[in-house]
């Protein structure tokens, strides 16, 4: 088996350079393993100058960092965590050493090099390298939508406006921890997995998908309900297969999702397989689906724990909540005395019957969803 230059500096090298500044300060700071000014200060006893990068790709960067030949690295610190969804240690923070008393720490999506002002060219080229791996993100206007014509599937980008809101403003208190986690798991590199929303129409759960959308870093597709309940088909497979690392957003998904238990259901079987089979390994897919129906006629293998990265039902906003939120729409004369969804409270000069619903227009291109 092949060594990558990485392994065997390594392996070859025992990295002996004493501090020059005795100091256990190295190790101070709250969110770091090693401050790399400091430990840059106790090796080399000199105040260094600071070039930082941000939004790189750091799996790819980190690949051509520790093979790369311009520059050799003579020893490297690390901060590990165990990642219970992947099951395996990640990354946190890394601080590299090399030879001409430059310094690289990786952090997230940060290169920041430590460097003093003879190797200040060198250490410019080293940045101006590290740019070709610049994230690149999808326009955060965008979502794509598959489409139909002459029996093939294809895909069309369209605009979507983000919607003017703060989570916490608009929906109950018990969302915005689930919102932090469901970021964390959908801009994972090649993660499967679903998501599931429910809960009665009004209560904004397009309208929160709308929002959500604005801060996936991957592209984001939406498919009708009708292509859905067809997931086995070959038109859908060739297109998910094309599309590897997305997230496919699905509204009122109870055809697919209702349990085998009550009816014949072969796309189930599709899904299962992208979220948590052999397929989802390959293809990393998430999906994002809605639903009105009970929870108890979702098929339960859905609910299983690996499978499953989120379930958040929407109800509508407490009586404090909805008192909050007409206040900051400027409605102050109102009485509220009992929960409202986001339906009425947007929607509160118009009679009862009146009132449009999360299900008008097109799911979450809608304004009131």
């Amino acid at each position: 088996m092949q060594t990558s230059k990485m392994e065997q500096l390594t392996t070859n090298t025992l990295f002996e350079n004493n501090l020059q500044e005795p100091s256990f300060a190295v190790f101070d700071g709250s969110s770091c393993y090693i401050q790399l000014m400091r430990i840059y200060f106790a090796l080399h006893k000199k105040i260094p100058s600071l070039k930082i990068i941000k939004k790189i790709d750091m799996d790819k960067f980190k690949v051509w960092f520790e093979n790369q030949v311009e520059y050799t690295i003579k020893t490297s610190f690390h901060k590990e965590k165990w990642d219970w969804e992947d099951k395996k240690m990640e990354m946190v923070n890394s601080i590299y050493l090399l030879e001409n008393e430059i310094m690289v720490d990786l952090d997230d999506d940060v290169v920041a090099l430590a460097f003093t002002t003879p190797q200040k060219e060198a250490a410019q080229t080293f940045i101006d390298l590290a740019k070709q791996f610049k994230i690149r993100k999808k326009n955060a206007h965008e979502i794509k939508m598959v489409i139909s014509y002459s029996g093939r599937m294809d895909i069309s980008t369209i605009k979507l406006s983000k919607p003017k809101m703060k989570v916490q403003d608009y929906y109950n208190d018990d969302l915005l921890p689930k919102h932090k986690q469901m970021l964390h798991t959908l801009n994972k590199k090649d993660k499967a997995g679903l998501i599931l929303f429910y809960g009665e129409p009004g209560t904004g759960k397009s309208t929160y998908i709308r929002y959500l959308i604005h801060y996936i870093r991957k592209d984001v597709i939406f498919m009708s309900p009708s292509m859905a309940s067809n997931l086995d088909s070959p038109e859908v497979t060739r297109l998910l297969i094309e599309n590897p690392n997305t997230v496919f957003v699905i509204e009122d998904a109870e055809k697919l999702l209702v349990s085998r238990e009550k009816e014949k259901n072969s796309s189930i079987s599709m899904l299962l397989n992208l979220t948590d089979g052999i397929l989802g390994d390959s293809l990393g897919i998430q999906f994002i689906a809605t639903f009105n129906t009970h929870i108890q006629n979702i098929d339960k293998a859905l609910l299983r724990k690996g499978r499953l990265n989120s379930l958040y039902e929407f109800k509508p906003l407490t009586i404090e909540k909805s008192k909050n939120l007409l206040e900051k729409n400027g409605i102050t004369n109102y009485l509220v005395n009992k929960p409202m969804t986001l339906a009425e409270l947007f929607n509160i000069s118009q009679d009862d019957y009146e009132y449009k619903t999360e299900r008008q227009g097109i799911g979450f291109f809608s304004k009131a969803g």
